[in-house]
């Protein structure tokens, strides 16, 4: 699925090229507006110098987090080079422009980089921090001059050959990671979001091709993922639908795109798995920042935006859906934990971190296990039932094995 890449959509873009009196100039300017913001909810087709995965599948998703982790740790035991960090991320983005900006916008993201994050211990210590991190993530000028730069790297694949570079883009999302963390330790109605989300992802037919014979693989290689990347998601389905439609009408019709609508599933692990972890690992903070609703921090409340931070997406299937921008669309199911242990304690385990990330990722397997079974049977999908039913049975001997001998 390497060739479905994503299309950026600089600050300064019109629609249309043909722009004449102040009229045109208005509706262009709202119209690249739109656009802007359906950025972060649609993954779109381009012809690009370089080839970006839209996402990472099989085998390729362990080899990507093993790299990535690398550059998560250093930057976690070195926090202390905070600034030097900061002066690398700096390099990689663009400063937002004041022209065409608002002033809220433009000194939150001065603030952002002018001030140092840090994960606190609880809600009194989060206090009265502004969140800056997300509520630029959620701007149109934001997310392309930081973020959408950020998830490029994240999804090419020579990226971390550099080393200053990666981690300066994983300064960026440690800086988002906390924001979340801290956001949800202030509002813990907010933590731990379960639920349904929509995302777009506009495809050829060659990559539409090519997701129908994901279906076609055993179902332990059917997963997707772009490890630490960021994908915005919506609460409300016709929002997503919108956006989706938006962008396939205005792609470039010499290289026609086909509407694909994301059905996310979000779930949390059980919780009597969370207690037995917590027992075993008192020191290892489990989060739930891989879906969190930032929708009263968003410049465009109307959104009802969801951010999932690295997603590991279980493929549970597609299928044909309605009309969109006049075009058949699909829907591609998939399901995904919002529990997580990534936080800055995972490095602070020691020799015990390979023995407690390998207890959390068998319990998230089990409970993964559990909800696609279930899928399946409500689906009549007998075949695929079968086979996740023995799957599960063999997590569950694992994870059985594993709780006895701790």
């Amino acid at each position: 699925m390497g060739s479905i890449l994503r299309k950026f959509f600089p600050p300064d873009r019109a629609i249309s090229d043909d722009v004449g009196d102040s009229v045109d100039d208005e509706r262009s300017t709202s119209d690249r507006r739109r656009r802007n913001r359906a950025e972060r909810f649609v993954t779109l087709q381009q012809d690009d110098v370089e080839t970006l995965r839209p996402f990472y599948d099989g085998d390729y998703v362990n080899q990507r987090m093993t790299e990535i982790r690398k550059s998560i740790n250093y930057i976690r035991e070195n926090w202390q080079q905070y600034d030097r960090f900061l002066a690398s991320l700096k390099k990689l983005i663009k400063e937002i422009p004041q022209e065409g900006n608002s002033k809220d916008l433009v000194d939150r993201a001065r603030s952002l980089f002018s001030s140092r994050k840090d994960w606190k211990a609880n809600a009194n210590e989060v206090g009265g921090d502004p969140f800056n991190a997300i509520r630029v993530y959620t701007a149109e000028a934001g997310y392309s001059s930081f973020f959408a730069v950020i998830y490029a790297l994240f999804r090419k694949d020579n990226s971390t050959e550099s080393e200053e570079t990666i981690r300066a883009a994983v300064f960026l999302v440690e800086l988002l990671n906390i924001d979340l963390f801290n956001y949800c330790l202030a509002n813990p109605s907010l933590g731990n979001f379960q639920g349904t989300v929509y995302r777009g992802l506009s495809v050829s037919q060659e990559d539409l091709t090519k997701f129908r014979e994901l279906f076609t693989r055993p179902i332990s290689q059917r997963y997707i993922s772009v490890p630490l990347g960021l994908m915005s998601s919506s609460l409300n389905r016709a929002k997503a639908e919108e956006f989706l439609s938006l962008s396939v009408a205005t792609s470039d019709p010499s290289k026609p795109v086909f509407p694909l609508l994301m059905v996310i599933h979000v779930i949390e692990l059980k919780p009597e798995h969370l207690q037995f972890y917590r027992e075993k690992f008192p020191d290892s903070v489990v989060t739930g920042i891989c879906a969190v609703n930032v929708e009263h921090l968003s410049y465009h409340r109307d959104e009802r935006e969801v951010i999932l931070r690295g997603p590991f997406f279980q493929v549970l299937g597609l299928a044909e859906g309605e009309e969109i921008a006049g075009r058949g669309s699909h829907v591609l199911e998939m399901v995904m934990l919002n529990s997580n242990r990534d936080h800055v304690t995972s490095v602070r385990l020691g020799e015990r971190e390979a023995e407690a990330r390998q207890l959390f990722g068998t319990m998230v397997g089990v409970t993964r296990c559990e909800f696609c079974v279930n899928y399946c049977r409500e689906r009549g999908l007998v075949d695929d039932e079968r086979d996740y039913g023995a799957m599960l049975a063999q997590k569950r001997e694992q994870l059985t094995a594993m709780m006895s001998q701790l």
